[in-house]
């Protein structure tokens, strides 16, 4: 035990300013023993440890000076070790063998476990091809199995639950992975359920299933308004920047978007009327109407009434720039397009 516990002990028992004998009195101690524990001559019995913190409320820890701060800085740092010598240095069994110190050295710390587990898993590269692939991924296994669940946090939990899916994700157990999967509905630090669930049905060979959800994670990524916006606010001064990526969105957009659930108009709207604010920027009118034309037909198969459209339409006028821009109402070519929005 740490020798400092005394000097705490002293320490704390001067600040709440009590006599040794006050002390040996709350404990029932003699007072010979409360001078022993200052003196660093004897320590307190195991079983006071824990009312001799809460009586000064403070941890166990502290009151033994055990630093927790640098035991997990040291913990970090060994972890990064064991990744270097994985990833960096591709030198695999020093990894696994040092990950094995680890754990001998911290039986109870989740993330030494979890990662001694996976460097076995992953030291395969895929599903087990055999008998020494077989044991590697069985010694993991029981790693994980071992770990005592009770009282983790959710991150801890989900650490385990990662490592388990892609042990049997490789080793082609589907049942486990289902029972995973339903596990972790919904999940706060486990992998992105989508993609997983896209690679689930991939191994499995429900392709079906697969191309779904890969749809569905293509038209969520697609038509995320942020997605589709940010670039504008980033690179506003960048007029032609924020067209060039306006049109490759548009592109990704018609390529994919017969396996959407809705065709995407009012995003493509999106896309279309801040080209038009951009090329009148750059004062290219021609190209502004252009743009707006591609709108408007939009709009028209939605069956938005012109007020509708303008709406939508000069939400992304900004400033003072909105009265130049509101210009266009008045030409005679935008009047001559809007027609179409009041048949």
């Amino acid at each position: 035990m740490n020798v400092t516990i005394g000097k705490t002990i002293l320490e704390l028992r001067k600040e709440k300013v009590l006599t040794q004998e006050q002390l040996a009195k709350v404990f029932g101690v003699s007072v010979a023993a409360v001078s022993k524990w200052e003196t660093g001559i004897s320590y307190p019995d195991i079983e006071l440890l824990s009312k001799i913190a809460d009586f000064f409320d403070i941890s166990v820890d502290r009151l033994i000076g055990h630093d927790m701060n640098k035991a997990k800085m040291s913990i970090e740092e060994c972890l990064k070790k064991a990744n270097d010598l994985f990833y960096n240095e591709r030198k695999e069994k020093e990894a696994i063998a040092y990950l094995g110190s680890l754990a001998y050295k911290y039986p109870n710390n989740v993330e030494i476990l979890v990662k001694y587990a996976q460097a076995q898993i992953n030291s395969v590269y895929g599903r087990p091809k055999n008998e020494n692939h077989k044991k590697l991924f069985k010694d993991a296994e029981d790693i994980l199995l071992s770990i005592n669940k009770n009282g983790l946090s959710r991150y801890e939990h989900d650490l385990i639950m990662n490592a388990l899916f892609s042990l049997y994700m490789w080793n082609k157990r589907f049942d486990k992975v289902e029972k995973i999967l339903a596990e972790q509905q919904p999940a706060e630090n486990f992998r992105d359920m989508d993609s997983t669930e896209f690679w689930f049905f991939t191994h499995k060979g429900d392709i079906e299933k697969a191309r779904e959800k890969y749809y569905y994670i293509l038209e969520r990524t697609f038509l995320n308004e942020t997605l589709l916006n940010g670039h504008y606010h980033f690179n506003y001064d960048e007029p032609e920047k924020v067209i060039d990526i306006n049109n490759k969105y548009i592109k990704l957009i018609e390529i994919f978007v017969e396996n959407f659930s809705i065709y995407p108009y009012s995003k493509l709207s999106i896309l279309h009327e801040s080209n038009a604010y951009m090329y009148f920027r750059l004062d290219k009118q021609d190209k502004v109407l252009a743009e707006i034309e591609k709108s408007i037909d939009i709009a028209v198969k939605k069956g938005d009434s012109y007020d509708l459209f303008m709406e939508s339409f000069m939400k992304y006028i900004i400033g003072d720039e909105k009265k130049d821009f509101e210009l266009i109402k008045d030409t005679d070519e935008f009047k001559k397009l809007t027609e179409k929005l009041n048949k």
